[in-house]
């Protein structure tokens, strides 16, 4: 289920060759407010899914009517994120070294 206010999706089963520029014409004509393409922090390779977040709910909806359709040659896999993009973001809070949060 749709998160309420949601407008950010998960694109998963992607090609290790995708870029933003593939993403952003897989969903032409729809208004995106932002994408990441996830990569491994240490090696920099792509990891095969990435977060596209759009200006509204209603382009959300649009773009998950395109679940299922090829992105070179590879049918995307599309979920709801349960994120509402980069505001829903909260900063990391430190740790102590037992993983338990500083006071």
């Amino acid at each position: 289920p749709k998160p309420k206010g949601s407008t950010t999706m998960y694109v998963g089963n992607l090609s290790f060759e995708v870029s933003e520029h593939d993403l952003r014409g897989a969903f032409d004509g729809l208004p995106i407010a932002g994408m990441r393409i996830a990569a491994d922090k240490e090696t920099g390779r792509p990891k095969g899914f990435a977060f596209v977040e759009f200006d509204t709910e209603d382009a959300l909806e649009c773009a998950m009517k395109r679940n299922g359709e090829a992105l070179l040659g590879r049918e995307m896999v599309m979920h709801y994120s349960t994120t509402t993009g980069p505001s829903a973001k909260s900063p990391k809070q430190p740790a102590a070294r037992d993983g338990s949060p500083v006071a």
